[in-house]
């Protein structure tokens, strides 16, 4: 009866550490050092697009290309050589069968972070968590063993193979030279499969899942504040911590002054390096949750810049533009794609490289005064007269054909030196007509007031007229205008003035359901399907005309020095099935705006897939 009694207890703490594992929240692997942190989950609503993933796999299985690209790469090899990498190939195909790609595929949560370090050399390390099940891990963990040893094998011994078990985990890893900044582990524990680039992070991820002392990344409060300004996390969640990378980031230059052995010029390079991650450490961390609804991939991000950083180099370059009041009034209906943002400026960077020179690098005072000269020569100056003209907005529009079949495009800068940089352009124009190449001469370059477009020019030459390019630029109400003809300018500017329909009201807006109400930093949307076809059609079409542009280009060459060119360019119409393929993700759109707490903002995107019942 005893006996009896306690069979129940002793069946349970037989399976405690089993069900320990499979129950830890893997999330929990994730050491407080990292700068990266990604969680993901399977979400059930986007199942349906594993069908568009299987076709794409299909279509390659079906064109055969990777056995044609080994084919190709190893035509030119001696059949001793062949045999030998085929025996190889062979190897690692039987030591990598019991890793289970499908296993992992079908994973039901994932993590991975990144971790910078500077010992013994400046690198970054990997760590992947992986929940399976208990068979998939160890097999696939098994199988990282076995390329392991291959390792070991065929470096005659100078790489190893170590095994250890620690407590649930059991651990495998290559051990490389103590110098060498990778040393590869992987573990299985329960459903866990867990990959390191390093040893040590694996044992600290493995501690910490196994309920050691210590904090994981995703316990930051940071983390926590920026999750309450975004929706519910569905599929995956990102953290990044600017200030664990930079601080990272900082000790690169000591470690410089470490190794050199007081070498004055890497002394002072450390001085600058410092200078440097101080401009650009602007960034305290950025928070980012994907969902579904229905066929739309959304992503939704909330980022802090660090308070007190207002002097910083890359705070000045990204926080001087105009933000765009009425986004929606610069892009006409049926614009194929368009962006549009308050971009970077130039001027401060510029200002604070020149600092820097002066400041510690005294023999460069000398070039400084001769490009200060030459600037002063040519009545040209690279900061006043460009960098400080254009304080970095930018709208770019692609609208369709309105002759023949290239789309339109049209590119907007703010300019505040519109007379002087039309100067300069003209200056630009009559210099090139000045100089004596019959090829150059022969183009008959020019710039001649625009019919279409008042106050605007249009650019001639030679080569463009064969292609029937008319390209135009002009200037007005503080923006410098280049477009590739006068009609999509037109439409631009009819927009903005309020003259036309815009994208704002199309179906292809709406279907993105995202509402943008206030001032944008930044916004692009991108017909993703088109442009997949169109990149699909461009690889097809070289392929079919290869033959011809090969007998045109061969003919002083050998048919054996043209067959690897030939083959390749073989691959093309294949490649562009694959390419096609694609097409499944429909449109995609990012906005960037400002966040209702100071140096705060927001970033989303949403990315429309073809939706099952379309098939």
């Amino acid at each position: 009866m005893r006996r009896l009694l306690l069979a129940p207890w002793i069946l349970l703490l037989s399976v405690a550490p089993c069900a320990a594992a499979e129950n830890v929240d893997v999330r929990r692997g994730v050491p407080d050092d990292v700068f990266l942190a990604v969680y993901s989950k399977h979400n059930p609503e986007r199942d349906f697009q594993n069908k568009y993933c299987e076709e794409i796999w299909q279509t390659v299985e079906e064109t055969q290309i990777l056995d044609r690209v080994v084919k190709l790469v190893t035509s030119r090899m001696e059949d001793e050589q062949i045999a030998q990498a085929k025996g190889v190939i062979d190897e690692l195909r039987e030591a990598a069968k019991p890793i289970s790609l499908q296993g992992l595929a079908s994973a039901q949560e994932m993590v991975y972070a990144q971790l910078m370090r500077m010992s013994p050399v400046p690198v970054s390390q990997h760590l992947v968590i992986v929940r399976v099940t208990p068979e998939v891990a160890q097999s696939t963990a098994q199988g990282v063993k076995n390329l392991f040893a291959l390792a070991e094998k065929y470096t005659d011994g100078h790489l190893s193979v170590m095994e250890r078990q620690e407590g649930e985990a059991q651990i495998y890893g290559l051990a490389l030279p103590p110098q060498s900044p990778i040393q590869p582990a992987v573990a299985h524990m329960g459903d866990l499969f867990v990959f390191s680039s390093s040893q040590d992070l694996l044992d600290k991820s493995l501690a910490l899942l196994a309920g050691g002392d210590g904090t994981c990344k995703f316990d930051d409060p940071r983390l926590a504040e920026g999750l309450k300004q975004l929706p519910a996390m569905e599929d995956s969640l990102v953290f990044f911590d600017g200030v664990a990378l930079f601080e990272t980031l900082r000790g690169l230059g000591p470690f410089l002054q470490a190794v050199s052995g007081g070498d004055e010029d890497v002394d002072r390079a450390a001085k600058i390096l410092a200078k440097v991650w101080d401009d650009l450490a602007v960034i305290d961390y950025e928070v980012t949750v994907s969902y579904t609804e229905e066929n739309l991939n959304r992503t939704a991000s909330y980022g802090k810049l660090l308070a007190g950083t207002d002097d910083a180099t890359l705070r000045q370059m990204i926080s001087g533009g105009q933000a765009f009041e009425q986004w929606s009034a610069w892009v006409p209906a049926g614009a194929l794609s368009y962006s549009l943002g308050t971009g970077v400026s130039l001027h401060p960077l510029y200002e604070r490289i020149m600092a820097i020179l002066e400041e510690d690098v005294p023999e460069a005072a000398e070039g400084l005064a001769s490009f200060d000269a030459m600037q002063e020569a040519v009545d040209l100056y690279l900061d006043a007269d460009i960098l400080q003209a254009f304080s970095g907005e930018y709208v770019l529009v692609s609208l369709p054909a309105t002759d023949g079949d290239q789309p339109e495009s049209v590119l907007a800068l703010r300019c505040t030196k519109p007379d002087r940089i039309k100067e300069l352009i003209h200056r630009a124009m009559d210099a090139l007509q000045q100089i004596e190449m019959r090829q150059l001469q022969a183009q008959k370059l020019s710039l001649e007031p625009c019919p279409e477009l008042d106050g605007f020019e249009v650019l001639s030459a030679a080569m463009l007229g064969a292609f029937r390019l008319r390209p135009v630029i002009g200037f007005q109400d503080g923006w410098m205008y280049i477009g590739s003809g006068a009609a999509g300018v037109k439409k631009v500017l009819d927009a903005k003035a309020g003259q036309g329909e815009t994208m704002e009201t199309t179906e292809a807006f709406q279907k993105l359901k995202l509402d943008v109400t206030g001032p944008v930093h930044a916004i692009s949307y991108r017909n993703t399907a088109e442009n997949t076809r169109n990149i699909a059609d461009a690889l097809n079409q070289i392929g079919f005309m290869a033959p011809m542009i090969m007998s045109m280009a061969g003919a002083d060459a050998s048919q054996e020095d043209l067959q690897p060119v030939q083959d390749v360019l073989a691959l093309l119409p294949d490649v562009a099935k694959i390419i096609r393929k694609f097409d499944f993700l429909e449109a995609t759109m990012t906005v960037v705006q400002a966040g209702e707490d100071s140096d705060s903002y927001t970033k989303r995107s949403v990315t429309v897939v073809r939706p099952a019942e379309a098939n």
